[in-house]
């Protein structure tokens, strides 16, 4: 996806991602195909960047396993920006024990990028375990089958569940869209002067928004982001993990699409907003045969925990082994 923003544009000589799963239906953004390329089996593991969900929304609509670091955990040098405050760079592959191994190759700090984090860790793939025991996980009210299934499969793992609320849930998804806005036009505003025919149609005019967000809203909107912060710390004194659906469908029609490219059925902007990692893993489908993900949040830093509960969940599932041409047949 063009900037990692937008929706795919047929006035602009480059193919359309379309999903393995069904051709007609779209991958998810912005790493579009990234995920289609793990789901075709293409490569076994590639990399995505996420400012709003663009590696765990096409994660789940492309029935693979992405990665959303803590903020900082990997380095962003290399990546153009859209949004430096929310962008995070990660793993997508088959597997949780596949986004371990790759997480463990990327993470640490680099001078090239100052918002990147010296902070030490193991490797990822040694702390995976068959087991929950002991594991306080929040669930996040949603009317899914596929996710109270999921959640049941955390249970029979030795996770001990309650229900939780996100807070400032509706407040920090906003933060995330306008302070994306802001940071994207920051970012492009001379290029948009100068070239704006060059770049796609929806492209152009989701960066274009940020010239409305004046410097006051962003100021309070970076209040509102660390009253978030300190807030959902407090939740997770109390739980180890929160579990949500990934998106509230499976992949909508190319046809279909929003001028966003984000469709308003993902539930990740949130995590952006206060730097959390996520971790989506597939866990079912759609009654008409479309992937769906379960999305795992932790604390800070703390991708070890995530990356535990995705693997004991995936060896008990089968969902990140199937793939595309066996459902055909």
């Amino acid at each position: 996806m063009e900037f990692g923003i937008g929706a795919p544009d047929r006035t602009k000589p480059f193919p359309l991602p379309r999903n393995p799963w069904r051709p007609t239906h779209y991958t998810g953004g912005s790493s579009s195909g990234s995920a289609s390329a793990v789901a075709a089996g293409l490569v076994f593991g590639s990399l995505g960047t996420d400012t709003a969900g663009s590696i765990r929304y096409p994660a789940a609509l492309c029935g693979v396993t992405g990665l959303k670091p803590t903020y900082g955990r990997v380095p962003k040098n290399g990546c153009v920006p859209l949004a430096p405050g929310f962008d995070h760079v990660g793993p997508l592959a088959r597997s949780a024990e596949d986004c371990a191994i790759l997480l463990t190759a990327l993470a640490g700090a680099d001078r090239g990028d100052p918002s990147s984090v010296d902070r030490p860790f193991e490797d990822f793939r040694s702390g995976l375990t068959d087991s929950l025991a002991g594991v306080r996980i929040g669930v996040v009210a949603a009317r899914s089958s596929a996710f109270e299934q999921a959640v049941a499969v955390l249970r029979e793992a030795g996770a001990r569940t309650r229900p939780v609320e996100l807070p400032y849930y509706a407040e920090l998804k906003t933060v995330t869209k306008f302070g994306l806005a802001a940071e994207a036009f920051a970012w492009h505003r001379t290029n948009l002067q100068r070239r704006w025919s060059e770049y796609g149609a929806s492209t152009r005019m989701a960066i274009a928004k940020g010239a409305l967000v004046s410097a006051a809203d962003y100021v309070q909107l970076q209040r509102v982001r660390r009253a978030g912060q300190r807030k959902l710390a407090q939740l997770f004194t109390e739980v180890d993990l929160v579990v949500m659906p990934t998106a509230t469908s499976g992949a909508p029609e190319i046809a279909a699409l929003s001028t966003s490219g984000m469709a308003e059925t993902a539930l990740t902007s949130y995590w952006n907003a206060v730097g959390n990692p996520a971790l989506s893993v597939p866990m079912g489908f759609t009654d008409d045969g479309l992937p769906l993900g379960l999305q795992i949040a932790g604390r800070p830093f703390d991708e070890a925990t995530l990356l535990a509960a995705g693997h004991a969940y995936q060896q008990r599932t089968s969902w990140h082994r199937q793939t595309p041409a066996e459902r055909v047949r």
